[in-house]
């Protein structure tokens, strides 16, 4: 009977760890989902609900008290978003009681044609921009400023520093070994060395 006790005990503790740690382990998975759910995504997209513009005879009377243009022009109702142009498409202004306000404001991407929020960097085959604000005379400048610059290296999928060595796979499939990478305005290349000459890839963004 003892015997029989114990090893029942023991089945218990077993089946007792056992539940601990499909719960631990149930558990962490709910969190990870949870925090994969909430991770920030620095990117956004042009809203699309955008406001074309209307002359103020074309705004109900009683709304024209609230309506707001830039250009005296194009008129907006209380409430629409708006941009100044397409080429500014990553700013957006909101109406609101005669007035607008800035509603979302960043840089394009041109890769992916989404928008960066002012204030943050993103990355395009080694190419580090950041989102840059400014103003001069009353007017407001959003700009891609290069900030970090490496070169791409297709053979291991990574960034090589200015002056690193290493082996490059060039596009027609051609393995050079004594390669370097050189920082040029606004670009990068990959100088190869051979015995008898020397080849330069400069490196597009796309």
């Amino acid at each position: 009977v003892i015997f029989l006790q114990r090893d029942s005990t023991s089945k218990m503790m077993t089946l007792a760890i056992l539940c601990m740690t499909l719960t631990a382990v149930f558990a962490a998975g709910v969190e990870d989902a949870a925090s994969s759910a909430f991770r920030y995504d620095p990117y956004f997209d042009p809203p699309t609900n955008i406001a074309a513009g209307k002359p103020l005879r074309h705004i109900p009377e009683h709304h024209r008290q609230y309506a707001c243009t830039v250009d005296h022009v194009k008129y907006y109702e209380h409430g629409e978003l708006f941009r100044i142009n397409y080429e500014t498409r990553c700013v957006t202004y909101r109406c609101e009681f005669g007035s607008y306000t800035i509603y979302l404001e960043g840089c394009l991407d041109a890769n992916s044609q989404r928008c960066v929020p002012v204030g943050h960097n993103w990355t395009v085959r080694c190419h580090t921009f950041f989102c840059a604000k400014s103003e001069a005379s009353g007017m407001l400048r959003y700009e891609a400023v290069r900030n970090k610059i490496a070169c791409y290296d297709q053979l291991t999928n990574s960034c090589r520093r200015e002056n690193e060595l290493f082996s490059y796979l060039d596009n027609a499939g051609v393995l050079r070994n004594r390669c370097t990478c050189r920082i040029i305005p606004g670009a990068s290349e990959i100088v190869c060395f051979g015995l008898h000459d020397r080849v330069n890839y400069v490196l597009p963004l796309k």
